[in-house]
């Protein structure tokens, strides 16, 4: 966190923004996830050099393969760094440059553990509490756990994962459902109980109104 603020401040005092109204931005920055706004692929290629160098100063080296860049038209121009530093599995052995992955605005990616497009972000919310949802009630499955204690995780663990996305997902009445299948689902094969049971657990948790 140290090094890094000499980074954002570099940035912050000489990269070019990306403009919202009056409102500019040029550093995205929570713990070690950190994203560069830019108003064009000029200002982005200028970022991505100054982190380079920094990482060059503090011995650092940017890891290509989960650096990539978002755009809300499709590339315009290739994005790439060309240093020596760089480990030989991401360099360009003709071209001698290392090259960052592009995306359109029509791609999905994952910032501070939210799935996103800038398109449709509510798809994206939608898709990662499902993906969410589908983990947790995996991990639930291999606990040796009495049923009780089942369904108090349940309980716990969705609930957390609806409220992830709360104010971001519309639960609509065909979600709500989704939702209510995986977790009956998923009782039935821990604990056997009836699908009804469990479906009227469900309802209790508070999350139809939401």
């Amino acid at each position: 966190a140290i090094y890094i603020n000499v980074l954002l401040r570099w940035i912050r005092a000489t990269s070019e923004p990306y403009a919202l109204g009056d409102i500019r931005i040029s550093v995205l920055a929570f713990a070690d996830d950190t994203a560069y706004p830019s108003g064009s692929d000029e200002g982005v290629q200028d970022t991505l050099r100054k982190v380079e160098l920094w990482g060059y100063h503090y011995g650092n080296v940017l890891h290509a393969g989960k650096t990539f860049v978002v755009g809300n038209t499709d590339p315009t121009q290739t994005i790439s760094i060309p240093n020596e530093i760089f480990p030989e599995r991401f360099r360009d052995p003709q071209r001698g440059a290392v090259f960052i992955e592009q995306r359109g605005p029509q791609a999905t990616y994952r910032y501070l553990g939210f799935l996103r497009t800038l398109e449709d972000r509510e798809t994206a919310h939608w898709d990662a509490l499902v993906e969410r949802t589908t983990k947790a009630l995996y991990n639930i499955a291999r606990i040796p756990a009495t049923p009780w204690f089942t369904i108090r995780m349940v309980e716990a663990m969705v609930s957390s994962q609806i409220t992830f996305c709360a104010g971001l997902v519309h639960l609509s009445a065909e979600r709500l459902e989704t939702l209510e299948n995986m977790v009956c689902l998923a009782l039935t094969k821990k604990i056997r109980p009836g699908p009804c049971w469990c479906y009227d657990m469900f309802r209790s948790m508070g999350v139809a109104g939401r």
